[in-house]
């Protein structure tokens, strides 16, 4: 069995606390009192109103963290696996090597003065009532300004929000519901959207760190799995403003092992949790209709992560049960550095811009910045915009016919140090896609590859190493080192497979595909290293039947589009929200326009979809647009270019003819990122079926209202309500195994 050290955080201090430590390690008081600048000792001792300020208390207990944990390692066994609640997850981190005494003082006190100094607010404890009880009295009574701050059991958790709203929110407990309710006595609303203000100056400290691995596990509060040195930067931030999921902690700790906890730190707060949780486990064992075994939760309440904008609250009825942990391949997760089994695709003209991608990875989630549709100057300039933000990826180019924009985006997500990228396999392996993996590299991993397919053409070829005439070219041009091109012919082009729908229809279809490209894997002797998705989801059905079909992840695409994060108009959004389950209508694509590429986009409301289609006829069928009739060119020049059509090259004709079809396919979608309405009927505006099939079932999950559909939230709904559909799918299969077993004579 296992033991694990628990480290506290704010709350659990007192007057007095520490006095026994003080003098055996008089080296880590000396560099406390130099780094604050006071001292702690004198500060414990004396208590008051100091020991209970934010800016104070935190640094103050990262000290008497850091004590219990020298006196613990000096005294006792070494832990298997470390914890911290809140603050207490810098003292963890600490204790496992990632970072020197003074560096985590440092940041505690920058912590606590950031902290400190946001809008006042209020904490509150609520006892006695469950996740969905609370839910029912925040939506029957309209108050979208309280968020979960931290669930610590099934029947007790601490929300934050607006000083009169927790007040109010207290009274309608009370007269509604059998459940209590404490004031914290702190005058901030810690773990909610309201650090927000404290986040981009936390982040600065954090980049400044060189964080270390641990040398022993340490569970994240945000994600529930163990940090890895690249993500503590994300796991701190979305820490800061998201929930504290301690209860899905002790749950975690309970599955790996862990019979034993140590509080390491002053109080027995976290001990008295574990007591309860334990007891809370052995009661659900012996019920006669037994739970599934305990497992992570998903949240309860409000997104786990930084909020720029109100999150709303959990759909009614989302209960607690194991299943949102056992989506998907742990290997996967902590490849990616995610919480969830599940990423958010890149959407064309830079929808999926810096604003989506950069929520997403403040909450341990990961997107794809989209670069279809964007110039590489536009694309240089969307990242330039995420800089200092960690844990998001890219969109490359398949192979496209204009080679130079192929390499200029490469380059500028080389040149980004960006670690994840998205592509098409449709067009095979391209040497860009081979630089991508491993230039720069210095002849480790390389960098992550996931790779999309209708089909399963060219799939063998990305689970093979790169071909040895396309790494000897790389090579003589100086693009790969030896190293670098010895890494390229012993490892898979992608790291990442992915089956996803066709446009209309088109394709092998995923529920035929994702067995093929895992039998592919299988064949390459690629179990291990490569894990196999489904991409185009966008229901918790669609997650369910992905999960039972074998997938290790999932991708979401077009129901991210209408998030309060996605960059279009409020108008188009609008639009997305209404969209039916046959709202949508294939169009030629901007980028693939000469090889005719098609993609979905909305029907309803727009006439670009028919427009775009008798442009790409006009391509098809004339040479140049002179050789267009002056009446068609007329009425293509009032209809969809606003009454003068693009001046064309003499030169080269044919080229001006697809420049001026392309030409209004770009135009077409910028109109309906800006809104337009003089173009309402030009608007294009990408989507897909899964757009209406979630559109269905938004009320059911709180999301009926695109404003509400935070990316974050949107992933936790979608999640948490897959993982009920397998528990609710599960228990009737054992329902009818039961009752087909009957008795021994019906054998």
């Amino acid at each position: 069995m296992a033991r694990a050290w628990l480290f506290p955080g704010q709350g659990s201090q007192r007057r007095g606390m520490g006095a026994e430590l003080f003098a055996r390690f008089p080296e880590v008081m000396a560099t406390a009192d130099e780094v604050l600048g006071y001292s702690v000792a004198e500060l414990c001792a004396q208590g008051g109103a100091a020991l209970a300020s934010t800016e104070y208390v935190q640094p103050v207990m990262f000290v008497l963290n850091a004590l219990h944990a020298r006196a613990l390692a000096e005294d006792g066994p070494a832990p298997d696996v470390m914890a911290g609640h809140s603050l207490g997850e810098l003292s963890a981190l600490h204790a496992a090597g990632c970072f020197d005494l003074a560096t985590g003082l440092r940041l505690v006190r920058t912590r606590g003065e950031l902290m400190a100094a946001c809008p006042s607010g209020a904490m509150m404890a609520v006892l006695g009532i469950g996740a969905e009880e609370l839910t029912e009295v925040l939506d029957a009574h309209a108050i979208d300004t309280v968020d979960v701050a931290n669930h610590n059991l099934p029947d007790q958790i601490v929300v934050s929000g607006p000083d009169a709203d927790i007040d109010r929110l207290a009274g309608l407990i009370a007269e509604h519901t059998a459940g209590k309710t404490t004031r914290l006595t702190v005058s901030i609303a810690a773990h909610s959207r309201y650090m927000q203000p404290a986040v981009d100056g936390y982040r600065a400290a954090l980049d400044a760190v060189d964080f270390g691995a641990p040398d022993v596990p340490v569970v994240a509060n945000v994600t529930v799995r163990p940090y890895r040195s690249d993500t503590i930067v994300a796991g701190l931030l979305g820490q800061l403003t998201g929930q504290v999921r301690w209860w899905d902690t002790m749950t975690a700790l309970s599955q790996d092992g862990v019979d034993e906890v140590v509080e390491a730190g002053p109080g027995d707060v976290l001990t008295h949790l574990w007591q309860r949780a334990t007891q809370r486990w052995a009661e659900q064992l012996a019920t006669a209709d037994p739970e599934p075994s305990p497992g992570p939760a998903p949240p309860p309440a409000a997104s786990p992560a930084p909020s720029p904008a109100p999150s709303p609250a959990p759909a009614p009825g989302r209960g607690e049960h194991h299943w949102v942990s056992a989506l998907g391949d742990p290997r996967f997760t902590a490849a990616y550095g995610v919480r969830l089994p599940y990423l958010v695709d890149a959407l064309p003209h830079g929808i999926s811009g810096p604003a989506l991608v950069r929520r997403l990875a403040e909450a341990s989630l990961l997107g794809f910045l989209g670069s279809r549709g964007r110039s590489p100057e536009q694309l240089t300039a969307d990242v330039a915009e995420l800089r200092g933000t960690t844990g998001w990826g890219i969109e490359l180019p398949a192979r496209l016919p204009d080679a130079r924009r192929t390499r200029a985006v490469t380059s500028v997500a080389i040149a980004a140090e960006v670690r994840h990228a998205v592509t098409g396999g449709w067009a095979g392996v391209g040497p860009e896609l081979v630089r991508w993996r491993f230039a720069g590299t210095g002849g480790g991993e390389g960098r992550r590859l996931l790779v999309r397919f209708a089909t399963a053409d060219h799939a063998a070829a990305f689970l093979a190493p790169a071909d040895p005439d396309v790494v000897a070219e790389l090579l003589a041009a100086d693009v790969l080192t030896s190293a670098e091109a010895a890494a390229a012919v012993r490892s898979p082009v992608a790291t990442d497979l992915c089956a996803e729908p066709g446009p209309g229809g088109e394709g092998t279809g995923v529920e035929l595909l994702l067995p093929v490209l895992r039998s592919l894997r299988a064949a390459a002797g690629r179990d291990d290293a490569v894990p196999v998705g489904v991409a185009g989801v966008g229901t918790p059905a669609e997650i369910a039947a992905a999960v039972l079909l074998g997938a290790d992840f999932v991708v979401t695409g077009a129901v991210n589009h209408a998030t309060p994060q996605a960059r279009t108009s409020d108008a188009a959004k609008d639009v997305l929200a209404q969209l039916e389950l046959d709202g949508t209508v294939l169009a030629p694509s901007a980028e693939l326009f000469a090889l005719g590429g098609r993609e979905p986009v909305v029907r309803d409301g727009s006439l670009y979809a028919a427009r775009a289609g008798r442009l790409h006829q006009l391509y098809r069928t004339h040479g140049s647009l002179a050789q267009v009739s002056e009446t068609v060119r007329a009425r293509i020049a009032r209809e969809c270019f606003g009454g003068a059509l693009p001046a064309a090259s003499a030169a080269e004709p044919r080229r001006a003819l697809a420049d001026a079809v392309v030409g209004y396919l770009d135009r077409a979608a910028a109109w309906a990122i800006a809104g337009d309405p003089a173009q309402r009927l030009n608007w294009n505006i990408p989507s897909g079926p899964e757009v209406g099939a979630f559109n269905r079932i938004a009320p059911e999950l709180g999301l009926a209202d695109w404003r509400e559909r935070d990316v974050v939230v949107l992933a936790d709904r979608l999640t948490a309500a897959a993982a009920e559909l397998l528990d609710r799918r599960v228990r009737e299969l054992l329902g009818r195994a039961d009752r087909s077993i009957g008795t021994p004579a019906q054998f």
